[in-house]
């Protein structure tokens, strides 16, 4: 029996921001008003990808204006020009984030290059990250995959023609279901993207859970961090890191970090032989940094699975808030 072939997508080989920037300039390329004729489909999706923009800046896009496109101006990653009376600043990201102030300084950059025309600066993102909080207060709108899809696909039941919007839509739609399948995927399987999905439910009922792709020698993880406790100049809080659940404490700079290190591992080991589901046990291995594991629960006790292996999402989150509240009952221990 033959199995169904998987076609080869270009965007599965051109995942650099380079390559977006180049399909994003196409895309609001075939936006201008005098290409409907010639190929209305495109036409159409550049259109709705600008008033997204529009929209989100409270403004309604023109009609029948010219649309001109630049990129890598003074750095900057798309100049969209549209009439004489606005101008789009995109900076676009894939997997990566923004860095110091560089999303002010292209808005000014941007601004005295345009004096004569309204600015409407947008944060074109098709990774993931924890939230956009300071992105929004430089004043940029922000466009998430989920929004780059309701825009190039809006109905699944639509079949593209053309082969590069096509791709590009079934690729960033391929990544978006992998995100949310943290609930079909037995959890022995997860990758990256399932931790990140679970992450992000887990920040409607933890505010504080922050969460990123940590680099390090051993290969890097997808971690995430909340319940931050301040005890004194010291600081606890709980980090899962795709496998156990660790308590971790920021020490700074403290004369014995050994020693402060050992008091917080009897205090959790102490507390928890008191809680029925949530036991801390000695990490494998102890830092000496500025931030260190000081007892780590097992992921069997905290991430609970069906017979399947699927995740028990109501039972994990209880587990969860369990070791939340030992994290807030452990600092207000006496020494």
């Amino acid at each position: 029996m033959n199995e169904k072939s998987i076609e080869p997508n270009l965007f599965d080989f051109a995942q650099s921001e380079l390559s977006q920037d180049a399909i994003l300039c196409w895309l609001f390329s075939w936006s201008d008003p005098k290409f409907r004729s010639v190929n209305s489909e495109l036409n159409e999706a550049g259109q709705k990808l600008l008033k997204l923009i529009f929209q989100k800046h409270k403004l309604k896009l023109p009609s029948k204006v010219s649309i001109t496109v630049d990129w890598q101006v003074e750095h900057a990653d798309l100049i969209v020009e549209v009439g004489d009376n606005y101008v789009v600043l995109v900076e676009d990201k894939t997997k990566t984030n923004h860095h110091g102030d560089q999303l002010l300084r292209y808005l000014r950059s941007t601004r005295k290059r345009y004096p004569d025309r309204k600015v409407l600066p947008a944060f074109m993102k098709t990774g993931d990250q924890c939230d956009f909080v300071d992105i929004e207060s430089c004043g940029y709108c922000v466009c998430k995959r989920s929004d780059i899809l309701s825009c190039i696909w809006p109905n699944k039941d639509l079949k593209i023609k053309s082969d590069i919007l096509r791709d590009w839509a079934e690729y960033l739609s391929s990544k978006e279901e992998s995100i949310k399948s943290f609930w079909q995927k037995p959890v022995a399987n997860w990758t990256s993207d399932q931790w990140t999905g679970l992450y992000q439910d887990l920040r409607h009922h933890f505010p504080d859970l922050g969460w990123k792709y940590v680099h390090n020698p051993a290969g890097g993880f997808m971690g995430a961090w909340w319940g931050w406790q301040a005890v004194g100049n010291e600081q606890l809080y709980l980090q899962i890191n795709e496998r156990d659940l660790c308590i971790r404490i920021e020490a700074g700079e403290v004369e014995n970090r050994t020693a402060t290190r050992e008091r917080w591992h009897q205090k959790f080991v102490q507390s928890g032989s008191k809680n029925a589901t949530i036991q801390p046990q000695r990490p494998t291995r102890f830092g000496n940094g500025k931030t260190m594991t000081v007892a780590v629960v097992p992921r069997e006790q905290w991430l609970l699975v069906d017979s399947k292996g699927l995740l028990k999402l109501p039972d994990t989150l209880q587990r969860l808030r369990n070791a939340t509240s030992l994290l807030r009952q452990a600092s207000r221990m006496r020494k």
